[in-house]
């Protein structure tokens, strides 16, 4: 097909990412079927009911940086194009792809050197070119720059207002996109889903954001892996930095281990920064130490506390279990000694009963 009719591959392409809505898709689509006899081929009949896999029209919300997927196969080829050929043994082949990874991390240094220690050149004078060219990276500036730039020529219509939400259309050569913006909360939102797809505002967003007096790109729109602090942490999930600090030692030691190395890999570049990073070491080191000194000699002392505390509540259980068991013998003394008199006492009145029975009291003779 791309061989046969030279007009296709374009108007195939058009359909795998120029159009904005499904009724454009599905037109589009129907003409290409017919432009080219292809009703009955069963290649397209079957990628056309799988659509919503390879169209970017219905995969807008996935977020994809901005790269499909025949850029991204373009991209390892032209990595390691010099680092094959058929007559290589696989060793060789192993030493070569060793050396272009190794090519491609030193540019990656040199790169995030260049990032941190100049700025781009300005072209609008704008405060959100200012606030771009200082948070995000050159390349996603210039990215960034080029929908501010053609923000400034995209015609925008308001449309409607319903409660906070007012809904603005703008329309190019060959699309049409709704803006949605919420006065309450700075919230937009665009029918295209460039931001949802690439992480960064559309024209059509920048151009009702500038109608509104905004002229910051609000922090939730700035995603960091664009950003210069890209580097600066790991990815956390939906843990803040004191979840992290509490629940998980091997997430801190990650984190401290990747600040760590980004910082020692920028600091090794320069002589005078070499001195500063090792100043800045030792200072952070002897404070490490002098808190654990202080942690140490603070849990000795409430060791020590805990222990005499223990003692003293040992003595005080001794002082009156003794106290308890000297009461429990006075009465059982007392109960035993109660106990033997009334016995005696029992006793005595027997022998004083036989003894009467034996001995009866004398009784006075009566006179007749």
């Amino acid at each position: 097909m791309y061989y046969g009719h030279p007009g296709f591959e374009r108007d195939f392409y058009c359909c795998l990412f120029d159009y904005q809505s499904e009724g454009e898709f599905q037109s589009s689509w129907s003409s290409l079927l017919e432009q080219y006899n292809l009703r009955e081929n069963p290649w397209l009949q079957n990628i056309q009911i799988l659509r919503s896999k390879w169209s970017y029209l219905f995969c807008k919300m996935t977020f994809c940086a901005g790269i499909n997927s025949n850029q991204g196969l373009e991209c390892n080829a032209n990595v390691f194009q010099n680092a094959k050929s058929e007559a290589m043994m696989l060793w060789e082949y192993v030493l070569k792809y060793e050396k272009a990874a190794e090519h491609q991390r030193r540019e990656e240094l040199h790169e995030d050197f260049c990032c941190s220690a100049s700025e781009p050149e300005l072209f609008l004078s704008s405060r959100m070119e200012k606030q771009a060219a200082s948070v995000y990276t050159p390349t996603m500036f210039n990215i960034f720059r080029l929908e501010l730039i053609k923000s400034m020529s995209v015609p925008l219509k308001r449309m409607a207002k319903t409660g906070s939400i007012v809904t603005y259309k703008t329309k190019g050569e060959n699309t049409e996109s709704s803006v949605e913006f919420n006065s309450q909360d700075s919230t937009i939102t665009c029918s295209c889903k460039k931001f949802e797809s690439v992480g960064i505002l559309c024209a059509h967003a920048l151009k009702v954001l500038n109608i509104r007096n905004i002229f910051q790109i609000a922090p939730q729109y700035i995603l960091k892996r664009w950003t210069k602090s890209a580097k600066n942490g790991v990815v956390e999930g939906d843990y803040n930095d004191e979840e992290i600090a509490d629940n998980s030692e091997s997430l801190c030691r990650s984190k401290f281990m990747h600040k760590a190395l980004n910082f020692i890999t920028k600091s090794v570049a320069v002589k005078k920064t070499r001195k500063i990073a090792e100043r800045y070491l030792d200072n952070a080191l002897n404070e490490v130490n002098d808190e654990l000194k202080k942690g140490n000699e603070h849990r000795n002392t409430k060791d020590a506390e805990v222990n005499h505390e223990g003692v003293k509540n040992t003595s005080s259980v001794a002082c009156v279990d003794w106290q308890e068991k000297v009461e429990k013998d006075l009465y059982l003394n007392q109960g035993e000694t109660s106990k033997g008199t009334m016995e005696f006492q029992i006793q005595k009145k027997r022998k004083n009963e036989v003894r009467e029975k034996i001995n009866p009291p004398s009784s006075s003779m009566s006179l007749p």
